[in-house]
């Protein structure tokens, strides 16, 4: 077999690596004197053949350049694929918290907190408070929607701005949000919080003649019992509580502490009998 045979492919087969090689200047510039070098071997080989003791070893070398440049090669495109698939799940995780987020607020929706809500009850979870703004829809009216949703923004970031390990805040829609707290004195936490609101909204929209207050429809859930109440249960329960905040003037809380019996408690028509066999027996 002649040496041009053997030299005249590895040469076109390295060029053909050194694409692929580029980003790797060190390694270009042992390619380019290699292929010298073969181009050189081939020349003198049309012409007479190579001394035996240099070819073998000019072949060597052509083949551990090419070996290295192909190792390169492989090593790059693992790298760029882990790189893609690093984009991709941070892209996935970024979408994933755009639906768990209000858009407007920042804060959790509805559909992430009610789909873990029994494991945050087991967590500890036992105050829902239902917050709505006083009279909403008339700064929108006054003062348009962009101030409407720059007072939204403000009453979000007050709720976030408080937000710890005993506490987690989220929007429902429109005006209304809930607070999930646990740990001791959650009532005397939960009012303190809406108490600020007014102060921290005007400090935010500072275009406020008025101030916007907020009413709360707060329930305590005994720490046994998981399960028994569901996030749909205890929103309809502390809606009507919000309801009666409003109607007895607004800018205040209604509340009320849920009690789970280990047997049921007579009904009331039962309860009426009993008091009245009693009242009977002691006018006997």
């Amino acid at each position: 077999m002649q040496w041009e045979q053997i030299f005249k492919p590895a040469a076109l087969g390295s060029a053909a690596l050194a694409g692929a090689i580029l980003a790797f200047p060190a390694q270009a510039q042992i390619l380019a004197q290699v292929q010298l070098l073969a181009s050189t071997g081939s020349a003198a080989g049309s012409a007479a053949p190579a001394a035996p003791a240099a070819s073998p070893s000019a072949f060597f070398i052509i083949t551990t350049v090419l070996a290295i440049g192909l190792c390169l090669f492989i090593a790059r495109r693992l790298w760029v694929v882990h790189c893609e698939r690093d984009a991709a799940w941070e892209e996935v995780a970024s979408l994933q918290a755009l639906t768990e987020r209000d858009p407007l607020t920042g804060l959790l929706n509805r559909r992430v907190v009610e789909e873990r809500f029994e494991t945050l009850r087991s967590q500890g979870f036992d105050t829902f408070a239902l917050i709505d703004l006083d009279q909403f829809k008339g700064v929108n009216d006054r003062y348009g929607h962009q101030v409407g949703d720059d007072v939204l923004v403000a009453c979000g970031d007050a709720l976030r701005g408080s937000e710890q390990r005993d506490y987690l805040a989220m929007r429902l829609g429109g005006e209304e949000f809930v607070v999930l707290l646990r740990g001791q004195d959650a009532y005397f936490r939960a009012e303190a919080l809406r108490e600020t609101l007014p102060l921290k909204i005007a400090r935010a929209v500072p275009v406020l003649e008025e101030p916007v207050t907020a009413s709360m429809g707060l329930i305590e859930l005994p720490r046994t019992g998981h399960g028994v109440f569901s996030f749909k249960e205890l929103y309809r329960r502390a809606d009507q509580l919000l309801y009666n905040a409003k109607a007895s003037g607004r800018n205040r809380t209604c509340f009320e502490r849920l009690t789970v019996f280990n047997n049921a408690p007579p009904s009331r028509g039962s309860a009426q009998k009993i008091a009245s066999e009693c009242e009977s027996q002691k006018a006997a």
